[in-house]
């Protein structure tokens, strides 16, 4: 996963607001109560089902690899969602 994603998540991006709007696409920060995390794992966890049975489906090697890599930025992003939150 990208650097700056990762720090996004984390709080800890560091962007200036000008330049954010240049990184718009690498950098977000996203909040949520505790509905729509669960809402949105729940989702994550389906995408992450779905793509692993589209794989074991794929004829084309290079779509496979397309679906793997969706599949690990998927899990990523749910293992970041996962993590505890500090107060």
């Amino acid at each position: 996963m990208d650097g700056c994603v990762e720090r996004a998540l984390r709080g800890t991006c560091g962007i200036a607001p000008v330049e954010h709007a240049m990184h718009l696409r690498s950098c977000m920060v996203l909040t949520l109560d505790r509905e729509q995390s669960q809402v949105l794992r729940e989702m994550l966890q389906g995408a992450v089902t779905q793509l692993r049975l589209e794989s074991a489906r794929a004829d084309s090697h290079d779509f496979r690899e397309i679906l793997h890599r969706r599949e690990g930025i998927v899990t990523a992003v749910l293992a970041q969602l996962s993590e505890p939150r500090a107060a």
